[in-house]
């Protein structure tokens, strides 16, 4: 290995995550001390992007153009500084075990070749490996999250208990989030796309028998951007029989929309139907001084 990228720390990302985390279980420890030693014995290879193919457990479903956009342009002035992991099917042919977004973001740079660690692994290993590394860094949304673990558990015949052993996660920090794919596909779009948080999920998770009174509860939630603790009110008094309050006509994101565009800024409207509060972005204090000259 180049010893100018072995001062640029190749090699250290993964098995410094898998290394500080508590979520590496006796299985996968053994995995990480292969390939510290690979990392150690230099054993990095230098393989084509174009022998390489995802992995078929990748729980990621979603990459963002504009963070690979960013990545590449990093990878451009310095090269990939962390070797994806890779398991060789054949001699024309790898699959990603981790690192799809640094392959990705290499080819938009244009590069033709990428350090990897090759490494024999099974099925298993490949999600659990995929897994963690996304979970550590916080890049999987509570969906990609759900359904993910579900693949994990469907895939290997695993019960709830033995899977969140595995991935080193409480039963009921599993199962709740698992939860979250019994909600309909636009919520759960919208889980992914942020629109709706964990917390007003839950609340929408306990109508599941009321599907029409939900439907509508999700409604609101999104046009008025209601806070947790008044989508939990409301699905309580439904659930109590007593019918949803119709919140008054008002198109928040047209009101946004038109502020932003006048103060040129990010802005949030919060409305509850009786209260609410307008959220201004800043990135900067003169951004203070130029917002009161435009309000005067």
């Amino acid at each position: 290995m180049n010893a100018s990228l072995k001062n640029k720390g190749l090699g250290k990302g993964l098995s410094a995550i898998f290394s500080s985390t508590n979520r590496v279980t006796a299985p996968l420890q053994r995995s990480v001390a292969a390939i510290e030693e690979s990392v150690a014995r230099e054993d990095i290879r230098y393989v084509p992007v174009g022998k390489i193919k995802p992995n078929r457990y990748q729980p990621r479903r979603e990459f963002r153009s504009a963070e690979l956009d960013e990545l590449a342009e990093s990878i451009k002035k310095h090269g990939v500084l962390q070797p994806l992991l890779l398991t060789q099917e054949n001699a024309e042919s790898y699959e990603l075990i981790a690192g799809e977004r640094r392959w990705r973001a290499a080819q938009l740079a244009g590069l033709t070749e990428v350090p990897a660690i090759i490494k024999t692994a099974g099925d298993l290993e490949k999600l659990e490996l995929a897994l963690i590394e996304n979970i550590q860094r916080q890049d999987l949304n509570p969906i990609e999250k759900a359904m993910s673990y579900k693949q994990l558990i469907d895939s290997f015949a695993l019960t709830q208990e033995e899977a969140s052993k595995r991935l080193g996660l409480s039963r009921s920090a599993l199962a709740n989030t698992l939860r979250l794919l019994n909600l309909p596909t636009e919520m759960q779009t919208a889980i992914s796309s942020g629109e709706l948080n964990e917390g007003q999920a839950r609340a929408l998770l306990t109508l599941e028998s009321l599907p029409e009174q939900r439907q509508a509860l999700f409604n609101q939630l999104i046009q008025y951007k209601l806070p947790v603790r008044q989508v939990e009110e409301a699905a309580k008094q439904i659930k109590a029989g007593k019918p949803l309050k119709m919140l008054p006509d008002f198109n928040v994101q047209a009101r946004v929309d038109e502020l932003q565009q006048l103060l040129q800024t990010k802005v949030e409207i919060v409305w509850n139907g009786k209260k609410g509060k307008i959220n201004i972005n800043i990135f900067e204090l003169d951004e203070v001084d130029a917002l009161i000259k435009k309000l005067r």
